[in-house]
């Protein structure tokens, strides 16, 4: 399993980018998690269940171990990474890079453009055929598996892929997490769309539609335009 950075892990907190739930496996019972809110699901070890998150959902290991991850008999299934409550943040300032839509558009294949939503987001209201399809939640697992960017887009072999990637979803919220997450697995070239789905669909002939936020099992919204 990948550590999560700080970071990547107040990303995930405040903006929940997909549905997660922290497993406590904090050896200090005075040990205090950053970031939760009211909202955040906390566990126990033994409480823990694949079943508490849906199919694009995980499961974050939560230790006080300086650096060390206690419990690899959860790392499997949607335990897909950890985060230590002594970490600090990082001594740069990472600015989350994007561009534009129009920029986007224009580019092409110059870039590769990953679409990080759902499947049934993408089949249900389209997507632009010079992107990679992705979701966040299975590109999540393969990073903190340890697997190369470029073989997990299947690109090449090599981590650093030939082009830049742009990463989108609806709107910005799972992009700046996942851009936030692939620049602490050193993949330097990444940035995002601004505006999302929603800015790209705007562009008639990609023949894309906007919509408001579901989850998984929810009945479709209606397309917005």
């Amino acid at each position: 399993m990948r550590q999560l950075s700080l970071e990547a892990f107040q990303s995930m907190i405040e903006t929940d980018p997909i549905p997660h739930v922290l497993i406590n496996a904090c050896k200090n019972k005075d040990s205090v998690i950053p970031f939760v809110l009211e909202s955040t699901k906390i566990v126990t070890e033994e409480e823990w269940k694949d079943e508490l998150v849906p199919e694009d959902g995980c499961g974050i290991v939560i230790t006080d171990s300086d650096g060390v991850c206690p419990i690899d008999h959860l790392e499997h299934g949607r335990t897909i990474a950890w985060f230590d409550v002594r970490t600090k943040a990082g001594e740069e300032k990472f600015e989350l890079p994007w561009k534009v839509c129009e920029e986007v558009i224009k580019e092409g294949d110059k870039n590769y453009v990953v679409d990080i939503r759902r499947k049934d987001e993408v089949e249900h209201f389209g997507s632009a055929d010079f992107t990679i399809k992705k979701p966040l939640h299975e590109l999540l697992h393969d990073v903190t598996h340890g697997d190369g960017i470029a073989q997990i887009l299947e690109v090449g072999t090599e981590n650093e892929p030939e082009k830049p990637i742009i990463v989108f979803c609806r709107t910005n919220r799972r992009a700046k997490f996942c851009v936030q997450l692939l620049h602490d697995a050193n993949v330097r070239n990444v940035s995002f769309v601004k505006k999302g789905a929603v800015g790209l669909s705007e562009n008639k002939d990609l023949h894309m539609h906007a919509y408001n936020s579901f989850e998984v099992g929810e009945e479709f919204p209606e397309a917005l335009n």
